[in-house]
């Protein structure tokens, strides 16, 4: 059995309730489901849970793969929790040298766009979309509620000056790019459109790295060519464009967090309600949840670990078929 998948796709971000995405790709193993629609656009959890599969690996294969990454005491750990800032340096320190330098050493060796091209997943003519930000465009915003601020002779913290700021005018301040096999594109609001920045291409594997972090304390700080004349810090695209939407083409979203009201951005302001904005932009035509077996709840943040990983899998190899999302 086999099934052509011809409407694009879009699958969201969501850390570690990406786990959710577990049941979607033992369905795509188990019925041989492949892609030959326009797009397959990924953000954040998106990319980390649906790259292997779009390279050819099955969903056990995969699942191995995350379990095999060490530290996983860090991986349970949330930082969020608590206000001990040593614990706190203690989980950073752990995620860095341990998680993370064991992620990258698996993402080097097994995520290559060559590789996507061979599997048979997607068709020729389908693009592969990886969404990213420009750590530039993110800090300008931030710089400029900061210093109104102090003009205004008002002190706010850090999340306040995120939450500044109408978001139909920040989507103007900060692009969404889209890292493929062919190069790089961006969405141009002007002119509601598409455009290719560069044909240099990034290796698969530092795309997929920025879906676990970009932050000094617990990763490795990439530069990426967004097709200026030096490369450039990049930001999770997750906090722009968390549902990977397409703004010029119908599709079908697979999402392991809630999907935006237009309700709830009537009460979201700045950098937090981009994602929202832009999503509700042009909604997706066809939804599925993929939440985590166990509930939508983080456990740590990065937790990837053997525990939370085997239990959804086992949880998808035997409900797969109920509630299927291309069937």
């Amino acid at each position: 059995m086999s099934i052509n998948i011809k409407l694009s796709q879009a699958r969201s971000g969501g850390a570690s309730e990406g786990r959710g995405y577990f049941k979607e790709l033992v369905e795509i193993d188990r019925d041989g489901v492949f892609f030959t629609c326009k797009y397959f656009a990924m953000a954040s959890a998106g990319v980390v849970y649906h790259v292997p599969m779009l390279c050819g690996f099955s969903v056990e294969e995969f699942k191995d793969m995350l379990i095999s990454i060490g530290g996983d005491k860090y991986q349970r750990m949330d930082p969020t929790k608590g206000k001990n800032p040593f614990a706190y340096m203690r989980w950073a320190f752990g995620v860095k040298h341990k998680f993370y330098k064991e992620a990258e050493e698996l993402a080097k060796k097994n995520f290559t766009w060559e590789k996507m091209r061979a599997s048979g997943r997607i068709g020729k003519f389908t693009k592969p979309f990886i969404t990213i930000a420009k750590f530039s465009d993110v800090l300008k915003v931030l710089k400029k509620d900061l210093l109104e601020d102090v003009l205004n002779g008002r002190i706010e913290n850090p999340l306040e000056i995120i939450s500044d700021g109408d978001p139909g005018s920040l989507t103007n301040l900060i692009t969404t790019y889209y890292f493929s096999d062919d190069g790089v594109y961006k969405w141009y609001p002007p002119l509601e459109r598409i455009v290719k920045v560069t044909d240099r291409v990034t290796p698969l594997w530092k795309c997929y790295m920025m879906a676990f972090a970009n932050i000094r304390p617990f990763g490795k700080i990439y530069k990426l060519d967004f097709g200026g004349k030096n490369e450039e810090r990049p930001f999770d695209g997750g906090v722009v464009t968390n549902f990977a939407n397409l703004f010029l083409d119908k599709y079908q979203l697979i999402s392991c967090v809630k999907v935006p009201t237009k309700e709830e951005l009537e009460v979201k302001k700045g950098i937090a309600s981009l994602s929202y904005y832009n999503y509700l932009l042009q909604p997706a035509e066809k939804v599925g949840k993929a939440y985590p077996s166990d509930g939508r709840n983080l456990h740590g943040f990065y937790d990837v670990s053997d525990e939370v990983i085997q239990k959804e899998y086992d949880f998808a190899v035997k409900n797969w078929q109920t509630g299927k999302y291309f069937s």
